[in-house]
């Protein structure tokens, strides 16, 4: 997939614990003061992405189309392989997430059999979590925690 942009847009260019603290001032009175927010979240996992992957030569990216379909972040590795990636801080939101990312496979694989694209199919559809349980899904889809991608 191409990234809409070679940066995230408002990731990974503050480091976490600043962008916590900025966002602790600015929202003193908010209920999840002290918790974790789903945007600081998504830095620290986009961080551990690019950490764990600049071994393999990875690269992360993030996806938007003209039709606003997005993708949270893409990691490419340099065989051509690549992952969707959606970061979902509570349980609740793992099916929205999981479902987003396959109707983007979904409409890559429409593309590639009207022969609108070059494109390839994703090889892995991937939500990552605040949970603490890894699993593959039925649909394909891997759920897995922040803590496991050092593994």
């Amino acid at each position: 997939m191409r990234p809409s942009s070679p940066e995230l847009p408002g990731h990974g260019r503050t480091a976490p614990a600043i962008r916590a603290s900025g966002w602790r001032n600015r929202h003193p009175d908010h209920p999840a003061h002290g918790a974790a927010h789903p945007r600081i979240f998504e830095c620290l996992a986009i961080r551990d992405l690019k950490v764990y992957s600049s071994v393999l030569g990875g690269k992360v990216s993030y996806y938007h189309d003209r039709l606003d379909l997005e993708a949270d972040c893409v990691l490419h590795l340099s065989d051509g392989r690549y992952a969707l990636i959606e970061f979902k801080l509570g349980s609740r939101e793992i099916e929205e997430g999981a479902q987003h990312l396959l109707e983007i496979k979904n409409l890559v694989h429409q593309a590639i059999e009207n022969g609108t694209t070059s494109l390839r199919e994703p090889d892995l559809l991937m939500v990552i979590t605040g949970g603490e349980i890894a699993y593959t899904r039925p649909d394909g889809v891997k759920i897995i925690p922040i803590g496991c991608l050092k593994d």
